[in-house]
This record gives C-alpha cells, structure tokens and sequence, in this order.
C-alpha cells in the first residue's frame, strides 16, 4: 500500500510540473501560436494522446500494474511529431520556387509567407512531439522502473 502511494505522489508531482510548465507557456504567449499556427493540427493529436495516457499512467499506478501501452503512446507521438515535420517541409516546399519572381518583391513576400507556415508547423510538430514523448518516458521510468 505505501509502495502504490508513493508511486500516486510521484505521478502527481509530475502533473503538477506539466500543469505549472503549461501554464508558464500560456502566460508567455507561445501557447496559442503552437497550436493555432499548425496546419496538419498535429499538435492536438499529439496533446490528446498525452493527456489520456498521463491518465492511464496514474490509474496503472494506483492499481499497480504494468504499462506496455503507454510505452507505445511516448513512442506514438514522438513518431507524430516527426511526421509532422516532414508533411511541414512537404508544404513549405509544394510549388513554391515555380512562381517566385525575383524582381518582384511582392511574389517574393507571398512565397516566403507560404515557407513561414510549412516551416513553424514542422517545428510545432516536433516540438510537441518531443516534450510529450519526454513526459509520458519520465513518467513511467519514475513510476514503474522495472517495466521497461
């Protein structure tokens, strides 16, 4: 029983981190770009998936049981986030060099614009990808160390 609470504190102490670190983000201002400015909305999946498995993780841990899915879920959105990246490249790149014109400085706006959006939602992606995938791994490995 003291094991099991043990590990209830641990994953709450970790919440807690998450919740006071997102929060700081929010206060700060990055939050609502990360995600408003994603294109594949990648960056909800990936904040879906880390919720309900975080979820998962402390009802395992009260319960004591193992976590193989969960492991899965901390590889599933670090793949998220690196597919992501390559759909945000893919759109950076899909046909923008066919119409620049470099002796018009309004087409070379337009296409640097377009390169902005695909670029910032690779990034977005693999950010998120990589906090949640560090996250959800910190979370097991504190909880249940012997399951890996």
């Amino acid at each position: 029983m003291r094991k099991r609470i043990t590990k209830m504190l641990f994953w709450w102490l970790i919440v807690c981190l998450v919740g006071i670190c997102t929060y700081l983000t929010h206060a700060s201002g990055w939050l609502f770009p990360l995600y408003n400015n994603d294109m594949t909305h990648l960056t909800y999946l990936i904040t879906v998936i880390l919720g309900l498995t975080t979820l998962s993780i402390g009802y395992k841990a009260w319960r004591n049981r193992t976590m193989h899915l969960e492991w899965f879920a901390s590889d599933l959105v670090l793949s998220l986030g690196m597919i992501g990246t390559i759909v945000g490249f893919m759109i950076m790149l899909y046909g923008t060099f066919g119409e620049i014109d470099v002796t018009d400085m309004e087409s070379v706006r337009n296409v640097l614009s377009a390169m902005s959006s695909g670029l910032y939602t690779a990034l977005s992606t693999t950010l998120m990808g990589l906090i949640a995938s560090v996250i959800l791994k910190c979370q097991i490995s504190i909880i249940d160390p012997e399951d890996r």
